[in-house]
């Protein structure tokens, strides 16, 4: 994946964030959903990093942003991993061929959303 690399004036002096597209495109998103602009959102970070580099607080920030969100969706029952081991798993056997109308459903083996 290739790097964007953007140059920002943050709290008053001018620096350079170098990230993938995908982080880029998450702050956007985090920006946009908070109310403020990307800049607003980079300068808050900025404040609030301490010791650590810009670029890192920016990944941490989109990343704990989302995380948020899906442990709030799974607080509410909206999102929740369920493993089915009590159904009887399918077996085939030969190579018969049925006709769709009796073919089992496939269910998949791992955790699905509901």
């Amino acid at each position: 994946m290739s790097m964007i690399c953007r140059n920002l004036k943050v709290n008053g002096r001018r620096t350079s964030v170098r990230m993938e597209q995908s982080y880029w495109d998450a702050l956007e998103d985090v920006a946009r959903r908070r109310g403020v602009s990307v800049v607003a959102l980079v300068a808050e970070v900025d404040l609030a990093r301490g010791g650590g580099s810009l670029t890192d607080g920016l990944r941490l920030t989109a990343l704990s942003y989302f995380r948020g969100l899906v442990n709030q969706l799974d607080q509410y029952g909206l999102l929740r991993a369920v493993v089915e081991e009590s159904k009887p798993r399918l077996k085939f056997r030969g190579s018969k061929r049925r006709s769709s109308d009796q073919a089992p459903r496939v269910m998949p083996e791992h955790a699905t959303l509901q």
